[in-house]
């Protein structure tokens, strides 16, 4: 065994000890001893140096992890059981990047965090602001900026994102620019060559696959083409919407 391990050892021994010998005699006269224990406790720690002087910080991928050092700025050279961790904790989490966290006091001077991060996979935009998302949708306020995440509008769109940039994720020739959330339960997908593909509320799946088949068999030119409806996927059908102007054309 190290010095350092034999060390924080014998420090761990004393400082335990004490603190039992301490709360043994609290026993006997809670309310004159009391205000003791915490002098005697206090002095103890930094006695033997359990104060915090350290904070590690594991997890962090996408922001600062000097965001969560900063929250024990004022725990510095305190005793370290004195520090609130639950108290903590619920500051650590509510950083927006931050889905999990866990915190671990290691005797004799540091803390230790260990984090999960949320998962961005798209961009909504609602009420003229846009916002990275994560998988349940929720809000993560960053600066960074994530390319190739799909835009997502409406009202709503943000909870049904992750089934839907499942999809995306899926069948990569189904390349959109955007898709707006229609009446909070189905997308209007607006594709890479502008057409407007209308998928229905249920089925989107076998919606998606039809277009892909659709598009590959057939060229669909946007100067020709505003929409194309699957909305009737059920019933084999799929309405394909052309400009008025063609349409005139086609008429004379």
């Amino acid at each position: 065994m190290s010095i350092n391990k034999l060390l924080i050892k014998k420090i761990k021994f004393t400082f335990y000890g004490i603190l039992a010998l301490i709360v043994a005699i609290a026993f006997y006269n809670h309310e004159t001893v009391s205000s003791k224990i915490a002098a005697f406790f206090e002095q103890a720690a930094i006695k033997y140096n359990v104060t915090l002087q350290k904070v590690s910080v594991f997890g962090c991928k996408n922001f600062d992890q000097k965001e969560i050092v900063a929250i024990f700025i004022k725990d510095l050279d305190n005793p370290l059981h004195n520090i609130d961790t639950k108290k903590r904790l619920q500051e650590i989490l509510n950083i927006s990047w931050v889905y999990k966290a866990a915190i671990s006091k290691k005797v004799p001077n540091s803390i230790m965090i260990r984090i999960t991060e949320r998962c961005p996979i798209a961009y909504w935009q609602f009420n003229n602001e846009i916002h990275l998302i994560d998988t349940f949708g929720n809000i993560i306020k960053t600066k960074k900026i994530f390319f190739g995440k799909p835009l997502l509008i409406g009202k709503g769109a943000n909870k049904d994102a992750v089934n839907f940039v499942r999809l995306l994720n899926k069948y990569k020739f189904f390349k959109i620019k955007y898709a707006t959330y229609i009446g909070e339960r189905r997308w209007d997908a607006v594709m890479d060559n502008d057409i407007i593909v209308k998928l229905p509320d249920e089925n989107i799946e076998e919606a998606i696959q039809k277009y892909i088949s659709l598009s590959a068999s057939t060229p669909l030119d946007s100067e020709q083409i505003t929409s194309i409806d699957m909305r009737y996927i059920k019933d084999n059908k799929i309405h394909i919407q052309t400009k008025k102007i063609l349409r005139r054309k086609n008429e004379i």
